[in-house]
Parts: C-alpha cells; structure tokens; sequence
C-alpha cells in the first residue's frame, strides 16, 4: 500500500480491488481491472501530491451514484433471439384471439364496479346455484339467461389473467434487475472516467463533460428569469 498522509490522497489495493481517497477516508472503491492508463495518472498523482494540491477528493459523489461493488449480479443468463421471437409470436397470437372479447374500463368505471373477489365468489356461485334449483324466488327483471353468461366468461378469463399477471409480475422484476445491473455497470466506468478527468488524463475530460449531463440539476424558468 502506497500512502502519505496529512490530507494527502493515498492509493492501496485490497481483495476488492483498488482504493484511492483522502485523509478523511473518503474512499471510492474500483475494481481490479481499472483502465492501465488511469492506474498509472493516479499513482503518479499520488507520488507528486497533486491530488491534494488540487483538492481533489475522490469518492463517491453527492450525486447519489451507486456503489457498483453492493449490488448482487442476479442477471447470468442469456436469451436467445429465436426464445424471444417465439415468446412475441404466441403473446400477438393470443393478444389477437382475445382482443375481439376485451374491454376497457374507464377510472372513474374501474373505481365504481362492485368487485369479484376470492370471498366474493363462492356467494355468487352459491346464489347462481339458487337460481336454477329455485327460480320462483328470481325477480322478473333478473335475467338468469344473461347471468350464466357472465359468469362463464368471468370463469373463462380468470385463468388466463392469472397467467399474464405471474408473466407481466416476472417480466417487470426481471427488467427492473437488468435495468438496475446495467446501469451500475455504466456507473462504473464513470466513475473511473471522472476520476481520470479530474487529473488530467488525456482524453477523459471529454467523455466525462458528455456523461456528466445526467446529473446536472435543470435550472428553473424562474431563477434563469431572475438572472
């Protein structure tokens, strides 16, 4: 380990990979395959302090940045194209038996319809049962014809929403984790890349002017009014 102290920057490698940072502890924790170039610029910034002639304190910005090293890889598979084709041509196919069947509710309609629930049920198919064994206790207006029909595609649908709800839950789980890895990984590199530009290296400052965007805060119409 490599280290001077008194605010200085100091640089150490450990089981996890390489660990730059200031008097204070402010550590930022890269990986052991850190780009050459960049490894060389920060040992030698270290050796000549310029790390700390800058004040430069490299660490885990206030940008809420993840730290790549906390997060589980979940993700080890691949999916072939040809899975993802067959999948897309059987969800179209029953997208297209069922499209000419299914509704769409409004909110205001989705708030005030009385709902089927798993308690709800068995009353409704007592009731249903009713019905028919006692027809004389039916009012004239209630048309029991109409009322099996109902039911029946209620009893229809059900299975297959079930199916697509288990399907929509997974498929958002499994987006959200890639979604989530990918973007750490990417944070990763720009980290690595600010770090470069923050001393120097050439052609990080770039690259890290063009990603940084991201998390620049918008100025609002009213403070650039005032200015």
């Amino acid at each position: 380990m490599l280290k001077i102290s008194h605010g200085v920057a100091c640089v150490g490698a450990t089981s996890k990979g390489l660990i730059t940072g200031t008097f204070k502890l402010n550590y930022f924790l890269l990986p052991h395959n850190i780009p050459t170039c960049l490894l060389k610029a920060l040992t030698s910034a270290v050796a000549f302090n310029t790390l700390n002639r800058n004040k430069t304190k490299i660490h885990n910005s206030s940008s809420n940045i993840l730290n790549p090293l906390i997060m589980e890889d979940k993700i080890d598979f691949t999916i072939t194209d040809e899975e993802i084709a067959e999948a897309t041509k059987k969800l179209n196919g029953a997208v297209s038996v069922l499209q000419p069947y299914l509704l769409a509710l409004t909110p205001e309609e989705r708030m005030t319809l009385p709902k089927m629930s798993d308690k709800t049920q068995p009353f409704v198919e007592k009731t249903i049962d009713y019905c028919a064994t006692a027809p004389q206790f039916a009012p004239p207006y209630l048309n029991i014809e109409a009322l099996n029909a109902d039911m029946r595609v209620y009893q229809q649908l059900i299975p297959l929403f079930r199916i697509v709800k288990r399907l929509s839950n997974g498929l958002d789980d499994t987006t959200m984790q890639a979604g989530a890895e990918t973007y750490t990984h990417t944070l990763t590199y720009y980290n690595s890349v600010k770090m470069a530009a923050k001393i120097d290296v050439p052609g990080a400052k770039a690259i890290y002017d063009d990603l940084k965007k991201r998390f620049e805060k918008k100025t609002s119409s009213n403070d650039e009014a005032e200015d």
